[in-house]
């Protein structure tokens, strides 16, 4: 797959600053509520920072990609909510952001194996770009020079215009499972991932033991 030039820490995507560090998690501190709110730069929009949305942080020698869980206000904003100062007030509210990976400063696919460093406090963080996240998940378990072999499973929820594409060969090259909620979608992307599976010219052999797939869901040759 050939490199992409890409930047990911761009003004326009500006959010906060990184104000404290855990092994766990990270926290943003918002300069402004208004940062929160979603936008549209060159016709793409963005949810700006919503619980859900991906970011990027920039760091001395590694970037990071994390994504938000969290969002609060400090308590002493808090106590002060109502509805006159949510109307005239701009409030500072801090995100709590569970990093997913770090990648090469410059080369933002040079992805490093674990995750061995930490941004720092003052830290500038970004909106990730729906395409950054899409070339993550679609690289991800390839090897170098490998040739890959993506399919289509869904959209991203912070970006509804991403197509969400994984590599078949980092799935099925180990061992995998698919867990979540009921009516979360296992079925569907198992369904999906064993169509992209027979399109290739590979076999697969299914055990329905619920009869899900029953009624034409997946047509096997």
């Amino acid at each position: 797959m050939t490199n992409q030039k890409i930047n990911p820490f761009k003004h326009e995507y500006f959010l906060g600053y990184i104000s404290q560090v855990l092994p766990q998690f990270v926290k943003i501190h918002f300069p402004s509520s208004v940062l929160l709110n979603g936008f549209t730069h060159f016709g793409k929009e963005f949810n700006g920072g919503l619980v859900g949305s991906f970011v990027v942080i920039e760091g001395d020698k590694h970037g990071f990609l994390g994504r938000i869980t969290e969002l609060s206000l400090p308590e002493y904003e808090r106590l002060a909510l109502n509805e006159k100062a949510f109307q005239t007030s701009d409030f500072h509210p801090t995100g709590k952001v569970e990093i997913l990976l770090s990648f090469d400063l410059y080369d933002p696919f040079d992805v490093k194996k674990g995750l061995t460093a930490y941004p720092n406090i003052g830290a500038k963080v970004y909106v990730s770009s729906g395409e950054l996240v899409q070339q993550y998940m679609s690289r991800f378990g390839v090897r170098s020079g490998e040739v890959t072999n993506t399919t289509e499973i869904g959209n991203l929820v912070s970006s509804p215009d991403t197509k969400v594409k994984i590599n078949l060969q980092s799935i099925f090259g180990r061992h995998c499972a698919i867990v979540g909620t009921t009516g979360g979608g296992k079925s569907y992307t198992v369904s999906k991932l064993v169509e992209s599976l027979i399109a290739t010219g590979n076999k697969a052999i299914l055990i329905d033991a619920t009869g899900e797939y029953r009624g034409g869901m997946i047509k096997l040759n």
